[in-house]
């Protein structure tokens, strides 16, 4: 099994009238057979942490990443410090 991170966005638009993505939850699944079921195990946590019943509500959009991905970003930002 492998760990994931699932982050939640709402897409926004500033005053300049871009765009961007707005982080509204980042959550760990610790064990997860796939991304797959790593995003349905986190939809369910979300919703259940923001006490609603469709992760719409709070939210446009979501990203997986493995956990192995997050180390080696990290480890990389720490070698060009």
């Amino acid at each position: 099994m492998t760990s994931y991170r699932v982050k939640f966005f709402n897409n926004l638009i500033n005053s300049n009238g871009r765009e961007f993505k707005c982080l509204q939850r980042s959550l760990i699944i610790p064990e997860a057979a796939d991304q797959a079921e790593a995003l349905e195990i986190a939809k369910r946590e979300f919703e259940r942490a923001e006490c609603i019943s469709n992760w719409h509500f709070r939210a446009h959009l979501a990203e997986v990443e493995t956990v192995s991905m997050i180390r080696k970003a990290a480890e990389a930002l720490m070698m060009h410090d």
